[in-house]
């Protein structure tokens, strides 16, 4: 079984657009193992921390520390995927009750008084109440002022 050979530059690597070749390496450890995946024991890991040095094969302790980071990653990425497919229900609810709204009509029943304009409050100041009523003849005047409690 041929071994592949993933390779990692610390300075001149990328984990969003590298590939782990000698061209367009990663950038971390951890993301080289989370992007291998399963297959990254069947790798050969190639690391370098100077982009004018040399590949070698990383130490065990930062493998130990590049795998709780690809870990990490994974959960990560879980994570988002649980919150977009969450957010996308949500949407798909949102537009269901929406349309079902829309099918709603509303009548005004025949069987009630008209409705008539009796006043309306508003507040001018943190101290003052301005009531002002309107008339059945469509003119409104100013009935009192009175403080607010």
């Amino acid at each position: 079984m041929d071994t592949v050979q993933v390779y990692v530059d610390e300075t001149g690597g990328s984990d969003a657009t590298g590939t782990g070749s000698v061209d367009q390496p990663y950038q971390s450890l951890a993301y080289a193992l989370f992007a291998r995946g399963t297959s990254a024991s069947s790798a050969q890991l190639l690391i370098r921390k100077d982009p004018n040095g040399t590949y070698d094969e990383p130490t065990q302790s930062a493998l130990k520390k590049a795998k709780k980071g690809a870990d990490g990653i994974e959960k990560k990425k879980k994570k988002a995927e649980e919150l977009a497919e969450r957010e996308a229900k949500e949407k798909k609810e949102r537009e269901r009750v929406l349309e079902e709204s829309k099918k709603l009509v509303l009548v005004e029943d025949e069987t009630l008084e008209k409705p008539v304009s009796v006043g309306a409050i508003t507040i001018f100041s943190c101290s003052i109440l301005l009531i002002v009523r309107f008339l059945a003849t469509g003119k409104d005047r100013t009935a009192e002022r009175a403080p607010v409690a």
